[in-house]
């Protein structure tokens, strides 16, 4: 398993475990209701060091809803940075050292309807 499986397979596994008010998708299923969050694409800087192979993975994680206003979104995006923000993920054969909130936005979707929120975590994990 590389890093940024990994970490994705980490923070599904954590938001899996909370309680959301929405599901969690890698892919979203057609006809999926709203609210919904996604995984969505990441980045894979190195990190390492002469004895160690790290990674800082920055991972996006999006919040979609047609709720009128901001108030659902941003109580989605409260409950992800509740479930990730510093949290101990642990996959095995990997160290997450950490995990931050490295960005967060909300805005009106182009078709003015649906509302989506965009949240950046920076993950620096190390290989076993």
């Amino acid at each position: 398993m590389g890093f940024s499986t990994a970490t994705q397979t980490a923070i599904k596994t954590a938001l899996d475990a909370a309680t959301l008010s929405a599901p969690v998708y890698d892919d979203v299923p057609q006809g999926a209701a709203y609210p919904y969050i996604v995984i969505g694409d990441d980045v894979a800087t190195d990190r390492s060091t002469d004895t160690v192979l790290g990674r800082r993975v920055a991972v996006v994680v999006h919040t979609w809803s047609e709720y009128r206003g901001k108030k659902e979104i941003k109580e989605m995006q409260g409950a992800i940075e509740d479930a990730l923000e510093r949290a101990i993920l642990t996959i095995q054969g990997y160290n997450f050292v950490t995990i931050d909130l490295e960005s967060a936005e909300t805005f009106v979707d182009s078709d003015g309807r649906r509302r989506h929120g965009v949240q950046t975590f920076s993950c620096l994990i190390e290989k076993l």
